[in-house]
């Protein structure tokens, strides 16, 4: 990724919008939350805070924030390893803001060619990601992605590949939390 060329956040935002919009969000939901009931889209103000989805459940609604990723890397992985998820290291480094940082409940991500998930709570992901942080941003490649919002603000966020199997190792969401 080209470093002097920032992305630009709003078409991004929206590109993955229209994405969202033409999956069967509802199976996706019910799959993940057995006790799923509708769901809701967020406000802008709420995605900025980090929840995309409210996802009512015969027990509470649950706040979503939704990863979408156009490619499974089990269709073309040839090794486990490669069977990977991005996660985000800092989501503005010039302030070491970490990833993972807002009031969502859930982190789901969806890949849109397959339609297979991996949920995990945002805060058992928080906590694992942080003690892991150093050691992957070593280990692992980091990848940097400079960002321009509407106003002209430019930031940088980093985030590595890493293999399933280790995200995999955070405890799984029980339907009652």
């Amino acid at each position: 990724m080209d470093m002097n060329a920032p992305l630009n956040f709003t078409e991004s935002w929206r590109q993955t919008d229209d994405a969202l919009a033409t999956l069967p969000l509802g199976k996706v939901f019910s799959e993940v939350f057995p006790d799923f009931h509708s769901y809701q889209k967020a406000s802008t103000e709420e995605d900025r805070s980090g929840t995309d989805y409210f996802v009512r459940t015969t027990r509470r609604t649950k706040k979503v924030d939704v990863k979408l990723l156009s490619k499974d890397p089990r269709t073309t992985a040839t090794r486990e390893y490669h069977d990977v998820v991005p996660i985000e290291l800092y989501s503005v480094c010039e302030r070491k803001i970490a990833g993972y940082g807002g009031d969502a409940d859930y982190v789901l991500w969806i890949f849109s060619d397959t339609l297979r998930t991996i949920l995990v709570r945002r805060q058992d992901l928080v906590d694992f990601v942080e003690k892991r942080r150093v050691e992957w941003s070593y280990f692992l490649r980091e990848h940097k992605q400079r960002t321009k919002l509407a106003n002209g603000f430019e930031y940088t966020s980093s985030f590595c590949w890493v293999p399933y199997r280790l995200i995999n190792m955070i405890e799984k969401p029980s339907i009652a939390a």
